[in-house]
């Protein structure tokens, strides 16, 4: 019974709706296990294969190549098609130039929790629609509006 109703709230939830849900619980997982096992991880939002990947960092600070595959919700996760992610760059960034983007976004989660504020933008296949969700404070809490 305790996995069929998130699964039926999902048939009325909107595409943008069950992203946000998905990666507020990503981040949330990720910070509660960065400061509990004193580890840092990395969220990567890969704009040309449209997915969403999850890996420790070296001890030198960059993302490591493997991605994580446990527990389920930590595997590569593809957006769904009928939602595209046109933008993912640091949350500066969002406000101080609209410049060209790269292919991916790597946001850092430390052993303290912290999280790299950053600003993703999701559309509508025809652009009819978009939302955003922008990640604000030290804690990452995310922000949802439509656009």
């Amino acid at each position: 019974m305790g996995m069929a109703v998130p699964q039926f709230f999902a048939l009325f939830s909107k595409a943008h709706e069950v992203e946000y849900k998905h990666l507020k619980s990503v981040l949330k997982m990720l910070r509660n296990d960065a400061v509990l096992k004193s580890t840092s991880y990395c969220l990567i939002f890969d704009l040309k294969n449209q997915q969403m990947l999850v890996s420790a960092e070296d001890p030198t600070g960059k993302c490591r190549e493997e991605f994580l595959q446990e527990p389920k919700v930590l595997k590569a996760h593809v957006f769904p098609e009928d939602l595209n992610l046109r933008e993912a760059k640091p949350a500066e960034s969002h406000y101080r130039s609209a410049g060209a983007n790269a292919d991916f976004l790597e946001v850092h989660i430390n052993s303290s929790g912290f999280v790299t504020p950053f600003f993703l933008l999701f559309s509508l296949p025809d652009s009819s629609k978009s939302w955003q969700i922008e990640s604000s404070g030290i804690m990452g809490k995310l922000e949802l509006s439509e656009r």
